[in-house]
């Protein structure tokens, strides 16, 4: 899998071209599904093979969810790989 070197001005320059890919996904999803849930935001993140976490903090960052959410996630128990392993067995099932 692609890791993205996050750092500074790559990580400017990396929202400036995921931010608004990531936010047409969230209102596609939003739109069709009526609700955002963490795991929707995270098959967003797999289909685009793009770091859930950051994922997050983006549309954090665009406002599309609240400030904090990436961390109220974690503090109930939410890890990437437990998203990304949800996600797995959503398409397996479908």
């Amino acid at each position: 899998m692609r890791q993205l070197a996050l750092r500074g001005r790559n990580y400017k320059k990396a929202m400036q071209v995921w931010i608004p890919i990531l936010v047409a996904d969230a209102v596609e999803i939003y739109v069709n599904e009526k609700k955002l849930t963490a795991l929707a935001i995270s098959r967003i993140a797999v289909k685009r093979n793009f770091p859930i976490k950051t994922t997050f903090e983006f549309l954090e960052y665009a406002k599309i969810l609240p400030s904090g959410t990436w961390d109220r996630l974690v503090d109930r128990g939410f890890t990437a790989a437990k998203a990304k392993a949800a996600v797995a067995a959503q398409e397996v099932s479908t």
